[in-house]
């Protein structure tokens, strides 16, 4: 499903992609866009991609060893569910 959304003071695109279960590369492609910067008032086009966002969720930074599975073992969730939130592929 496409929309549209208006930019509005304060609004970042992880921001954006996070309100409408979509990703941050998804609005830079479908926008073509070159950098992450916006501006109030700028309208985006927004690809929902249907995903329910977890209750919960928390930012990781992956580390040098790091894999899917050791990452969905340590926050009790699964890898299907951690490329399905971060739009992975593999």
């Amino acid at each position: 499903m496409q929309s549209t959304y208006v930019v509005e003071k304060g609004d970042t695109l992880y921001g954006i992609a996070k309100r409408f279960n979509t990703s941050v590369k998804s609005l830079l492609d479908i926008n073509d866009l070159d950098t992450e910067s916006i501006f109030p008032g700028q309208v985006l086009l927004i690809e929902e991609n249907g995903l329910e966002s977890p209750n919960e969720c928390v930012t990781y930074t992956v580390k040098k060893g790091d894999n899917l599975y050791n990452i969905a073992s340590r926050y009790n969730t699964t890898v299907e569910d951690i490329k399905k939130y971060n739009n992975l592929t593999s």
